[in-house]
């Protein structure tokens, strides 16, 4: 709706003294994609040390020190129709989708680079670039595959 404003869970969390694992951003250990936790971990350490060592060392989770990251990109895919023309329609959709979101909001900042590896290399191995665009995005839009939308 017209009325409806953005609301920054992180900070209502700080403000009401909330359980800070229950904050807006978390990071989820599953072994399918546990190469994505390992990788962040990394990026932290290697781009943020300074960050990642007093966030350890106080005792504060690595979970809260990435919600606290600026992100200067408001929405982003990692795909679009340069990638792929086969079985790809949904991806391509949502990535022009997105796209277009300037033209109604021309301060938004979208990005819908490729970020790293792509087809079966990204399934075995996280790219760095990849990791910095999930950590400087506020809002990430994924899609399935598909021939429809």
């Amino acid at each position: 709706s017209a009325s409806a404003k953005p609301m920054n869970f992180t900070n209502i969390f700080e403000k009401e003294k909330l359980n800070p694992a229950c904050a807006s951003v978390q990071r989820l250990s599953f072994h399918v994609r546990e190469d994505i936790n390992r990788a962040i971990s990394d990026y932290m350490e290697k781009r943020n040390s300074t960050i990642a060592r007093s966030s350890s060392s106080s005792g504060s989770d690595l979970s809260y020190t990435i919600a606290h990251l600026p992100r200067p990109v408001d929405v982003r895919t990692f795909w679009n129709e340069q990638v792929c023309n086969t079985r790809c329609s949904l991806r391509n959709f949502v990535s022009k989708s997105v796209l277009q979101m300037t033209l109604k909001h021309p301060k938004l900042k979208v990005n819908t680079d490729i970020a790293g590896y792509i087809r079966g290399m990204g399934r075995r191995r996280v790219h760095p670039a990849y990791i910095r665009g999930m950590l400087e995005t506020k809002i990430i839009v994924l899609a399935q595959r598909g021939r429809s939308r």
